[in-house]
């Protein structure tokens, strides 16, 4: 994890190859966030699933019509600002995941989250 002299915190989750699931991370009391998708990003939407604590049982994150909380389909090397209600369902949120729709193939995924208090 670093930080900038605006103190934005800059830390990353990974999608290992063959998988479509994150690492976790702690985004507690952030209210802006931005996600970096690598050059090796296998195109597909974003969704995420939210957890208790670090270790604990991760939910799907849905709306509370029950729709699912999900960016659209995203392709490579792209910089995706949160906004609207998909932010506002993650702002109560503790730990989350991202869950991509395509298994991520050839490398493990790193990507990076900037969140801002």
């Amino acid at each position: 994890m670093g930080y900038d002299s605006e103190m934005c915190v800059y830390n990353t989750v990974t999608i290992a190859t063959g998988e479509k699931e994150s690492t976790a991370i702690k985004i507690a009391h952030y209210k802006w966030f931005a996600i970096y998708l690598p050059g090796n990003w296998v195109t597909g939407k974003i969704s995420f699933k939210s957890s208790l604590t670090k270790d604990g049982l991760y939910l799907p994150v849905v709306y509370s019509d029950v729709s699912a909380v999900e960016i659209a389909s995203i392709a490579a090397s792209k910089c995706i600002v949160l906004s609207g209600a998909i932010l506002n369902a993650l702002l109560a949120l503790p730990y989350i995941k991202l869950v991509a729709e395509n298994a991520q193939t050839t490398n493990d995924k790193v990507i990076t989250i900037v969140m801002k208090r």
